[in-house]
């Protein structure tokens, strides 16, 4: 599937309009106001935005009346944190994880992720995949494979396709739920999950085993839907995200960030000095150019930006060296998605006040948004 050509502008004109302000970072609080501990009732992450910058997605804490639990929500500047689905009574520092809100289309009018039952007290709940749109939460009942308590993890840019995986008797199992047919199918392989999409839906990216039996899985990608997956490396590890037309791709292989090219394979990112020498690549813009996720340091792990091959760099020192925004009493955990330009990163970390706190930071650079936007519409052009 390939975006028009008008589609592209339209995207265009709107990260322009995105990205107007000057930079900024916003912490994106939390929902619960019970008044309990901060210790344990405070909590968000941000886990993605959509490509024009608009739309902040994640988790956070609430309270339901008998004890806390997690909600997707989703963080926009004109309306703050909003929450959308049920109260899923679990830990969020456990499987609970999965659950949440991961991805959304290009201007955040579809958002999909995870829910799981409501059961009190469940430490792993199962979990329904669900999209997000004009105010309805709406259940992708047809996975069209084996998979059970699946999770969305990913929409192109259109929203068309939906990717995920969940669980099933030989291990993991992926799925693509195709909107335009209301269906949705398995790509190929042993104990598969689907992590990522192309904007323009041509290339998932995931994970898969050699084998039935074989244990942990590699990362992959299917650039064609009926294909087998195409092994990106032999070690253990996952591909997490690829550029707009799937020419990037990126991960964790063996322990360490990567980026992947059709012609040159795959290239290590580089780690941070100090700390385990573990790092992953989480999500990269439209053009390939710029690359976030994690490194560790000698004070674990932090959030990290990878731009115009220049190795990593704390993504905290970017905003305070180059930016001039104070971020005392900050610690950047992570770093998990970044829109379309580049321009908006979003993430989670440890606030002043010590609780878990996710976050946007934007860098208002309209010139460029545009200049990216053409190229992106030439491509598109190409690609019919």
């Amino acid at each position: 599937m390939k975006l028009r050509l008008s589609a592209l502008l339209t995207l265009g004109t709107s990260l322009i309009v995105a990205n107007a302000s000057a930079q900024t970072f916003n912490a994106i609080g939390d929902l619960n106001t019970s008044g309990h501990t901060p210790d344990w009732s405070f909590f968000s992450k941000a886990l993605g935005i959509s490509p024009d910058g608009s739309t902040v997605v994640g988790q956070s804490e609430d309270f339901g009346g008998a004890e806390l639990g997690v909600r997707s929500i989703r963080w926009t500047e004109a309306n703050g944190l909003e929450a959308f689905g049920p109260l899923n009574f679990a830990s969020s520092a456990g499987p609970i994880a999965k659950v949440g809100a991961f991805d959304a289309s290009s201007n955040g009018s579809i958002i999909v992720g995870a829910d799981g039952l409501p059961v009190f007290g469940d430490p792993n709940p199962v979990t329904t995949a669900y999209q997000f749109t004009g105010g309805s939460l709406n259940t992708i009942n047809d996975t069209g494979s084996t998979t059970d308590a699946p999770a969305a993890r990913a929409i192109s840019f259109d929203g068309r396709y939906v990717v995920g995986f969940g669980s099933a008797d030989s291990g993991e199992s992926n799925f693509v739920f195709d909107n335009n047919t209301n269906s949705g199918f398995s790509l190929s392989g042993f104990r598969t999950g689907a992590f990522g999409i192309s904007g323009d839906g041509s290339t998932v990216v995931g994970r898969a085993a050699t084998g039935p039996f074989s244990n942990p899985g590699s990362p992959v990608i299917w650039d064609d839907f009926g294909s087998s997956p195409t092994f990106l490396s032999s070690n253990a590890g996952q591909a997490n995200d690829a550029s707009f037309d799937g020419s990037v791709v990126i991960g964790q292989d063996n322990g360490d960030a990567f980026s992947w090219t059709s012609g040159g394979g795959i290239a290590l990112l580089g780690d941070l000095a100090g700390g385990s020498d573990q790092s992953s690549a989480l999500a990269i813009d439209a053009d390939g150019s710029t690359i976030v996720g994690w490194g560790t340091t000698a004070n674990g792990r932090e959030a990290v930006i990878w731009n115009g091959g220049t190795g990593p760099q704390l993504l905290s020192d970017l905003i305070t060296n180059t930016y001039g925004i104070d971020l005392t009493g900050w610690t950047l955990e992570e770093a998990t998605g970044i829109s379309a330009t580049g321009l908006d990163i979003v993430g989670w970390g440890t606030n002043p006040d010590g609780n878990t706190e996710g976050f946007v930071f934007r860098i208002p650079e309209p010139a460029t948004a545009l200049m990216l936007a053409l190229p992106m519409a030439a491509l598109a052009r190409r690609r019919r």
